[in-house]
């Protein structure tokens, strides 16, 4: 009796080991803008780049779940904060995931889910979106390699 409770154990330990690879971050919520942020406040040089490869080994996750995104990025210019190609995969109805890459290739965010699309601009660090099963507008900041989350604003 006690070795199937045991193998149990262990089956539910794999299991929510699993799940725990699909998790994304949730961004802090509950700041409201007092005044919106403009994409003017976070501008960024324009480096006009290009995505030359896509290293898939820089975030397994990532490459788990948007590899086929991932490798059609190749050859893509520059569209965020100057210097980076920000990409997106549509994981259902309603939902979307994003990654930015550097111009070598590598991977630096991926983790942002949203419900709607991004509205960001390749001289600003700006991201504005909406985040799934929300009516919010959230503001983030791509600095530093994060999506640094600014504050919200409820939509009417």
């Amino acid at each position: 009796m006690y070795k199937w409770i045991g193998v149990a154990l262990v089956i539910i330990g794999i299991i929510w080991i699993g799940s725990l690879r699909s998790r994304w971050p949730e961004p802090s919520k509950g700041v409201i803008c007092n005044a919106l942020p403009k994409f003017e406040n976070y501008s960024e040089n324009n480096s006009e780049g290009k995505l030359a490869t896509v290293d898939l080994d820089s975030n397994k996750m990532a490459k788990e779940e948007m590899e086929a995104e991932l490798l059609a990025a190749a050859g893509s210019v520059v569209n965020i904060a100057g210097k980076y190609v920000l990409i997106t995969h549509q994981c259902g109805l309603g939902c979307q995931k994003h990654a930015v890459l550097d111009t070598d290739g590598k991977t630096i965010f991926y983790g942002l889910q949203t419900s709607k699309d991004l509205d960001f601009r390749v001289d600003s660090r700006l991201v504005m979106t909406n985040v799934t099963g929300t009516n919010k507008s959230l503001y983030y900041e791509f600095k530093d390699n994060q999506m640094n989350y600014l504050c919200e604003k409820e939509a009417k």
